[in-house]
C-alpha cells in the first residue's frame, strides 16, 4: 500500500501558535504604545497639576483667612475641580507612576513581533502542501520545492542511495538520485515520512535499516553455541564447571 505524508500536527500547531502569538504580542504592543502609555503619561500630568493647583489655593485661602477674607467664587470652583480630578487620577490616594524610560522601546519590540506572524502562517501552508508518497513499486513522488519547482517521481531505479547520517539525531534523510540530485525527507515536519525512509533504506541497506526507519541490532550471541561445540559458552561457564569437577 502507498505511504502518503502528512503534515506533523505537532508542527502545524507550532506554526499557527507561533504566528497567533505574533499577532497577539504586536496588538498587545501597540495597545500599550498608542493607547495605555499616553495616558499613563496624561494621568500623571494632571496629577502633577490637580497637586499643584490644590496647594496654591489653599495658600491663598490661609493667607485671605488672616485678613477675614474667603476665597472667590471661580478659586473655590478652580479648587474643587482639582480635588475631583485628582480623585479620579489617583483612586484611594494611589500616585499615578509615570512610564518607564524603557517603557515604549520595549513595546516597539513587541510591534515587531508582528512582523514574523506572516512567516508562520506562509510555513504552515507551505508545509501542508508539500505532500511525499512512496508507491507500491517504489516510486518516490516529490512536490515543488525552491530546489525542485516542478516536483519530480523517482522510480525505485532511480533512487540511488539514501543518506542517513543525519536520521537519528535530527529526522531528516536525504535521497540521492542517480543523477546526483538530493531530495530531503524530514519527518520533524511530515508525518509518515519514517515509514517512507524506511522502506528505501531497507531496501538499500538491509543491513542497516529496518523497514520502519530503525537500526539494525546486531544478531544475539547464541548462548547455546559453546555448548553445540561441547565447550562452555563462556569464561564464567566454564570456570564454574571446572570448580565444579574438581
Amino acid at each position: 500500500m502507498a505511504v502518503t505524508t502528512t503534515i506533523a500536527r505537532h508542527y502545524g500547531w507550532r506554526m499557527l501558535l507561533m504566528g497567533v502569538l505574533c499577532v497577539v504580542f504586536g496588538a498587545w504592543g501597540a495597545y500599550d504604545l498608542w493607547i495605555k502609555i499616553p495616558r499613563k503619561e496624561r494621568f500623571h500630568r494632571e496629577y502633577l497639576t490637580a497637586q499643584s493647583v490644590i496647594a496654591e489655593v489653599e495658600e491663598k485661602a490661609a493667607q485671605l483667612q488672616k485678613h477675614g477674607a474667603t476665597l472667590p467664587a471661580d478659586e473655590q470652583a478652580r479648587y474643587d475641580a482639582s480635588k475631583a480630578r485628582l480623585a479620579e487620577v489617583a483612586p484611594g490616594g494611589k500616585v499615578p507612576i509615570p512610564p518607564g524610560a524603557w517603557d515604549k522601546p520595549t513595546q516597539w519590540l513587541f510591534i515587531s513581533s508582528i512582523l514574523f506572524a506572516p512567516y508562520f502562517f506562509i510555513e504552515y501552508g507551505r508545509t501542508k502542501r508539500r505532500v511525499y508518497r512512496l508507491d507500491d513499486d517504489g516510486t518516490l513522488h516529490l512536490p515543488a520545492t525552491p530546489a525542485m519547482p516542478g516536483g519530480a517521481a523517482w522510480s525505485a531505479a532511480d533512487i540511488a542511495d539514501i543518506d542517513m547520517t543525519r536520521w537519528m539525531a535530527k529526522s531528516i534523510a536525504t535521497v540521492v538520485h542517480r543523477d546526483g540530485t538530493k531530495a530531503p525527507l524530514d519527518d520533524y515536519k511530515h508525518r509518515n515520512t519514517h515509514l517512507i525512509v524506511g522502506l528505501i533504506a531497507s531496501r538499500l541497506h538491509p543491513d542497516q535499516w529496518t523497514a520502519d526507519a530503525k537500526v539494525v541490532k546486531p544478531a544475539a550471541i547464541d548462548s547455546n553455541a559453546g555448548d553445540a561445540r561441547g565447550e562452555p559458552a563462556d569464561g564464567l561457564a566454564g570456570a564454574a564447571t571446572t570448580s565444579h569437577d574438581r
